[in-house]
């Protein structure tokens, strides 16, 4: 059997799935290996509770010829099956990876293009190696659009997933300090980020450029691309313009392309604190009026939405404002946090609760210490530093308090004994510290 003949078994289940305790009846089960897990061992299991075959690459018995499926590697075959349900697909497909923002960008753009064409995009965090394939296979034949979410940690990882999603088009949110480690450095991060430029540079797509970003700029430039520009820079294709931030971001825009013009008859104001969302805003809007939604339909879109997961959220508790962005951080995530944090303009006194930032191999202590000199010259009643990284410095910042562990903190109840604040929550994913919610008094 070869991967056109998966292909006829994939169109006649429609579903895949590789969590064997998850099993949907008549799907396919792609039996994955991991450094703690053999898939393989679980396909028995995975026909016991519906599954309609089993894509393995080790022979497992008491499983009937008929349902199985033997190949020389699941994860390849699953990219490949991906790859091929791809090519099946007539749409405009949006690539979009950056260091900050893909999630609430993509989340956005969504938002927008429903409006007007159903869309499809990547659900959750599905965005790596494994992920994308899924997402990929999930968009069927009434999808008009679709949008996929590319992360990556080392250089080669967006290739490889622009080789198997083929997006037409391609947004890359920013370049920052994201996973400095697996990528060697910022050059690492700029060239990494940048294999989505090349693909579409190759297969002569269309890029949606923040016009703000001198790297981007640059990196486009360096392809001789043009692309599709917004941000503030009045040359933009999508012109915006902040009007506050304090704490939601409001804005108006001017579109002009190819002869067309449109603007907002009145200010969008939307439900996101941190002038870091802008940008993200402005993208959603550009794509839009690419794809020729309305005007009225692109600022409903973006005044409706409501971010989640840990993002980006204003949360009421008690006498409490409580600003929750702890789904992720790095060194310029985290740095524009604090600054947006710091400008708001608030009755309440400020307090702000920040966790350690992962992957950043040899800059690790360098970008810790400068996110705590950043802390120490602006004014906040009281700070709290949670993790290891943070820790190692606690000697030489005595105003701030530092714990170990999100636990420890959790311990000395009197700290999180707090009224009429409002509070910055800000961390890598790894730390929690949405689970502080639950403690906050």
């Amino acid at each position: 059997m070869n991967i056109t003949d998966l292909y006829q078994i994939f169109k006649e289940s429609g579903k895949v799935s590789t969590d064997s305790r998850k099993i949907e009846k008549g799907s396919i089960f792609f039996a994955l290996k991991g450094e703690n897990f053999n898939g393989n061992q679980y396909a028995k299991v995975a026909i016991e509770k519906g599954a309609s075959y089993v894509v393995i690459d080790e022979l497992v018995n008491d499983i009937p010829l008929e349902k199985m499926f033997k190949v020389d590697n699941v994860l390849s075959s699953l990219q490949q099956l991906a790859h091929y349900h791809r090519k099946t697909l007539n749409i405009p497909i949006i690539g979009i990876t950056g260091s900050n923002g893909k999630t609430t960008t993509k989340e956005l753009l969504a938002a927008v293009l429903n409006k007007k064409y159903n869309t499809f995009f990547t659900k959750g965090n599905l965005n790596n190696h494994i992920g994308v394939p899924l997402s990929l296979l999930s968009i069927t034949k009434a999808h008009e659009m679709a949008i996929i979410e590319m992360g990556a940690n080392h250089l080669g990882e967006i290739a490889d997933l622009c080789e198997i999603s083929q997006p037409n088009f391609g947004l890359i949110t920013n370049i920052g300090k994201a996973h400095l480690e697996g990528f060697g450095g910022v050059k690492g991060i700029i060239k990494g980020k940048g294999e989505l430029y090349d693909f579409i540079k190759n297969t002569n797509g269309q890029l949606f450029i923040n016009a703000d970003s001198p790297t981007l700029c640059q990196m486009a430039k360096e392809r001789q691309l043009i692309g599709i520009t917004y941000g503030q820079h009045a040359q933009a294709h999508l012109e915006g313009s902040l009007e506050s931030s304090n704490p939601f971001i409001t804005f108006i825009w001017n579109w002009s392309f190819n002869g067309e013009a449109t603007k907002s008859e009145k200010p969008i104001t939307s439900q996101l604190f941190g002038s870091y969302n802008y940008d993200n805003m402005l993208a959603a809007v550009c794509v839009g009026n690419y794809f020729k939604v309305n005007e009225q339909d692109i600022n409903n879109a973006l005044s409706d939405y409501q971010s989640e997961m840990n993002r980006s959220q204003i949360l009421e508790k008690e006498s409490n404002t409580i600003y929750l962005d702890a789904y992720n951080a790095n060194p310029t995530s985290m740095q524009a946090a604090i600054l947006s944090f710091n400008q708001l303009v608030l009755k309440k006194s400020k307090l702000a609760i920040i966790g350690d930032m992962f992957e950043l191999g040899k800059d690790s202590s360098d970008e810790h210490l400068a996110i705590l000199e950043l802390l120490k010259n602006i004014t906040l009643k009281s700070v709290i530093l949670i993790g290891s990284n943070f820790y190692a410095h606690k000697l030489s910042y005595p105003e701030f308090h530092f714990y170990e562990s999100r636990m420890d903190l959790e311990k000395d109840k009197t700290l999180l004994e707090i009224e009429k604040s409002a509070i910055l929550i800000k961390g890598s994913r790894g730390v929690a510290l949405e689970k502080l919610l639950d403690h906050i008094s």
